[in-house]
């Protein structure tokens, strides 16, 4: 009979079913969560298995469910188009084979890809229509004055070069003028289009550059982090290095016509355009929208389906078929208190496939007769995470100690005495506390980040941690770092000391006597105030951890011992146990006793006043001098009465126990 102290008895069984009832079987076998089979093909590579074929397709089932989510979580309802829709094939809705569900997912990934690639070629346009509109609206006012001619052109031109020196703007209006004698036309043309606005810095340096200073850039910022350019040149060897700068940063280049009246033709062309765009895009987000509305409900179930799907495969793959008998065998390890339910789970799928054959049981045998069995404990929502800390440092052999139990209490008490503060400790119990209350709305509810599943997982050891912080918060006396006066301090100032006194023990005022009646619980509130509090409970805490460490490795030591006695290795008991604890105690354990004996100690009394070695020693000097001179205890270090023998006897039961390990 198992325990969480103790594994479970384990069982190895062997198991026939008919062909028909294997799928059937397998998946309450699943669903039970009671057995682990053993894989009767080792020899066979994973890709040569029977059901690798069809796990490789579960895997593409899931990538294409994993697809459709990421789309409908990109998706943002409309309320224009909010309306519920049922998918018309009801197989698919709680799908029962994988090749239905295989066939529409195809189609349906199929759907969401080309819809999606005919929105983004959409809006790739209209987002290139609308830059042109801008570029558009942008040249109309900049070159508004063409309709005065060149040279008014030019004239308002350079009024618009105002960042230019004179001379510079005297130079371009000199070298249009010297165009137009040679050519009959003047050459002062432009390109405009957008760039990135993060290169925009570096495409007007580059082109100053290439163009020598023969040109003019006039840029304004717009939405989406684009920038709006225009470059006004002279020459069409200019023009080229222009445009081949243009290509370098991946500027957008847009053919706008000097004419004022082909320019207005072609901005209302591309408002109209733009309109028409506007009417497909949105058409177009309509049907994916239908599309994703018709699935998105269903992609948990369909998850579920293909993830049972593939373990029920790959369970298939360790099973051995008898082809002279038609026949499925499985071998596993079932927990000795389980075989009814793991009799009853076969007997279901059986019925469910409605096979002929019926589906046999063999014991094979109990325990370590058939191999060597492995470990389960029985966890509930409670013991889970405390087991899950203990196995990710190790997991316990069959039918060994389990550290868990202990787990329970130490690990969040340990915790507070690091951290102990009632504020805190408040704060979290109560979030731990509101996570348990309503455990079941989180789990039935939408998934959340991963940051808060770690918290809902470890909800109940983060609420005992808050209780034990509540606990140590009130022995430490703080509250968010704050003493409390719960009980009222039993220390006064009297304005004849510098010191504290007892406010039952003042008879002299310029003396330092403590209380008579302590504080009833935990330290007063006075030593947050005092000159010695750090000192204080540094020294206090060190000797605590000490305490509460030694005492945790002494308890472990005695697991070692029960396992060994229960697995009767009395080799370990005498070569393993005794050292061990003969080692931890003649050292660690002594040391335990000094800090108990020196807290019990009045160092106030008036035996010890008038005693002139009568002072608190240090403990380090006592543990070193055990070794370095033992037998011998300087008057200032001892704290009892045989301290030499005690010391001596330790050091006896050290070097035997090492003898003994060797």
């Amino acid at each position: 009979m198992g325990s969480l102290l103790r594994s479970e008895e384990m069982a190895y069984v062997r198991l026939y079913f008919d062909q028909v009832a294997a799928h059937d079987t397998l998946a309450e076998l699943a669903r039970s969560e009671i057995i682990q089979l053993e894989d009767l093909n080792q020899e066979v590579s994973s890709f040569q298995k029977e059901a690798a074929g069809e796990i490789r397709r579960c895997e593409e089932m899931l990538r294409r469910i994993r697809y459709l989510d990421e789309q409908a979580k990109s998706y943002k309802e409309d309320e224009h188009y909010r309306y519920s829709t049922e998918l018309e094939d009801r197989r698919i809705m709680s799908p029962k084979k994988l090749e239905d569900l295989d066939e529409f997912l195809c189609t349906m990934e199929h759907s969401v890809k080309q819809i999606t690639t005919h929105e983004e070629s959409i809006e790739g346009s209209y987002e290139e229509l609308n830059e042109m509109r801008l570029v558009l609206e942008a040249c109309e006012d900049v070159l508004r004055d063409t309709n005065r001619g060149e040279r008014g052109f030019v004239t308002s031109l350079v009024k618009q070069m105002g960042a230019l020196t004179p001379a510079a703007a005297n130079a371009f209006r000199e070298l249009s003028e010297q165009s137009r004698t040679y050519s009959g036309k003047g050459l002062v043309n432009f390109i405009a289009g957008m760039i990135d606005t993060e290169r925009r810095a570096a495409f007007e340096r580059t082109t100053f550059r290439v163009t020598k200073g023969n040109c003019f850039v006039k840029s304004e910022d717009v939405s989406g982090g684009r920038t709006l350019f225009i470059v006004f040149l002279t020459g069409s060897k200019v023009r080229s290095k222009v445009e081949r700068t243009c290509t370098a940063f991946q500027a957008a280049r847009y053919p706008i016509p000097e004419d004022s009246e082909e320019r207005e033709k072609s901005h209302g062309a591309c408002i109209e355009r733009l309109r028409e765009l506007e009417l497909v895009i949105t058409a177009t987000k309509a049907s994916r929208a239908e599309i994703i509305r018709n699935y998105r409900d269903y992609l948990d179930i369909w998850r579920d389906f293909v993830e049972d799907e593939k373990t029920i495969l790959q369970a298939s793959n360790k099973l051995n078929y008898d082809t002279s008998r038609s026949l499925f065998i499985a071998e596993g390890w079932v927990a000795s208190t389980d075989m009814e339910e793991f009799t009853a789970c076969i007997k279901r799928g059986q019925l469910s496939s409605n096979a002929q054959a019926p589906s046999l049981v063999e014991v094979r045998g109990v325990g370590k007769s058939q191999g060597e069995p492995p470990t389960y404990f029985r966890i509930n929502k409670f013991t889970s995470v405390f087991q899950a800390i203990i196995e990710s440092y190790g997991i316990a052999q069959y039918e060994e100690m389990n550290p868990a139990p202990f787990a329970v209490i130490t690990f969040p008490f340990l915790f507070a005495v690091m951290f102990g503060d009632v504020g805190h400790g408040v704060i979290m119990a109560c979030f731990a506390l509101i996570l348990i209350i309503f455990e079941r709305a989180f789990q039935n509810g939408p998934k959340r980040s991963e940051f808060f599943a770690y918290c809902f997982n470890g909800r109940y050891i983060i609420f005992l941690m808050g209780l034990f912080s509540i606990f140590t918060g009130f022995i430490y006396n703080e509250v968010f770092a704050v003493p409390m006066n719960i009980f009222v301090s039993r220390w006064k100032f009297t304005d004849e000391s510098d010191m504290a006194c007892g406010i039952d023990n003042c008879e002299d005022p310029g003396a330092a006597n403590p209380p008579l009646k302590p504080y009833p619980f935990g330290f007063d509130p006075i030593w947050k105030i005092s000159k010695n509090s750090l000192a204080m409970f540094n020294s206090y805490k060190m000797k605590l951890s000490i305490v509460l460490g030694v005492t945790h490795m002494i308890v472990g030591i005695f697991n070692s011992f029960w396992n060994a006695v229960h697995f009767q290795e009395n080799l370990d008991i005498f070569f393993v146990f005794i050292p061990q604890i003969l080692f931890m105690c003649s050292i660690f354990g002594y040391l335990v006793l000094l800090i108990v004996v020196k807290w019990m100690t009045d160092w106030n009394s008036v035996e010890c006043q008038n005693d002139p070695n009568c002072q608190p020693p240090d403990l380090k000097a006592i543990l070193i001098g055990m070794f370095m001179s033992p037998g011998h205890v300087p008057p200032e270090n001892t704290l009892f009465r045989g301290q030499a023998v005690v010391q001596v006897s330790s050091v006896v039961l050290l070097r035997g126990g090492s003898c003994v390990s060797i």
